[in-house]
């Protein structure tokens, strides 16, 4: 497969649903017929995605057109960028010397 003519560069937290609506609207197409058309993707396969389960194959499709590696396309699913997102927080707020928030505990 070549390498596809608009691929924008993923943004530093972007998870990798937003990143093919990102694309899908490069090409000036709807997210659901981007992921039919580009990734070859069933509307169940959509779906599953949705919650964050994109098929390998459609992995390697999405890797080959947009030159991004598997690797760092796995780091864009939610919970790998949310994970990300904490240690950046974490580590802003202890760089600044501000502690962390107690949780209130109401009884």
């Amino acid at each position: 497969m070549n390498r596809w003519p608009l691929y924008p560069r993923p943004y530093k937290y972007e998870t990798i649903d937003n990143y093919l609506r990102r694309l899908a609207n490069c090409y000036c197409m709807g997210y659901r017929c981007f992921c039919k058309q580009a990734l070859e993707l069933s509307p169940s396969e959509i779906l599953k995605f949705d919650a964050n389960e994109l098929p390998l194959e459609a992995l390697k499709r999405l890797s080959s057109g947009t030159g991004i590696s598997i690797r760092q396309l796995n780091i864009m699913k939610y919970h790998n960028v949310w994970k990300r997102l904490k240690k950046a927080l974490e580590k802003a707020i202890e760089s600044d010397g501000i502690k962390a928030p107690r949780p209130i505990i109401i009884d």
